[in-house]
């Protein structure tokens, strides 16, 4: 019986599929046409090109097997994914700051969604991801121990560390929250 029925319904969806024949083949199996760079496009440093139609849309062109090969430009930045640099400096409460060619400082964070990348406030201020971290940062002096705790959307997020195993950025939020009156 199972058998019957699996046969009946290969037989109707084989008789209800539209056959490719002819010229409907032949746009089935014909490849994509090969895009040619328009003359005013400007190329980029990263070798793709830019350039923008009359309707204002802004395309991207990258080289492809034959020609080239375009996207828009909006869709090329949400595609691009964030990494951390590998020259980038972790700080105590889980941020990477990375300094570029520039000069300018950035921030990277991992979250749950991807890293995530924001410029430093003030890049000529040594300190200003760590005034940052001062603000959002209780430290809890425990005798031996320290406490650094910071309120997340997930709730409160700390750690405990020995005196003596601070680093440096912890001895400073430590040294700054005594200089604080409570």
């Amino acid at each position: 019986m199972y058998k019957t029925i699996a046969t009946l319904i290969l037989v109707a969806a084989a008789a209800c599929a539209p056959a490719a024949t002819g010229a409907d083949a032949k746009k089935t199996t014909a490849a994509p046409r090969a895009l040619a760079l328009p003359k005013d496009a400007v190329q980029n440093p990263d070798g793709t090109y830019a350039w923008t139609d009359k309707q204002g849309t802004k395309w991207i062109y990258r080289k492809a097997d034959k020609g080239y090969a375009r996207s828009t430009a909006a869709a090329v930045q949400a595609a691009r994914v964030v990494v951390i640099p590998k020259d980038a400096v972790a700080g105590p409460d889980g941020s990477f700051l990375w300094t570029d060619k520039a000069g300018k400082q950035w921030a990277f964070w991992n979250t749950p969604f991807g890293v995530v990348k924001n410029p430093v406030a003030d890049p000529a201020t040594p300190s200003a991801a760590a005034a940052t971290t001062d603000t959002l940062t209780k430290v809890v002096d425990n005798g031996d121990t320290v406490r650094f705790e910071r309120t997340t959307p997930f709730g409160v997020s700390g750690y405990e560390k020995q005196k003596s195993a601070l680093n440096d950025e912890e001895r400073r939020l430590y040294e700054a929250s005594k200089a604080k009156p409570e």
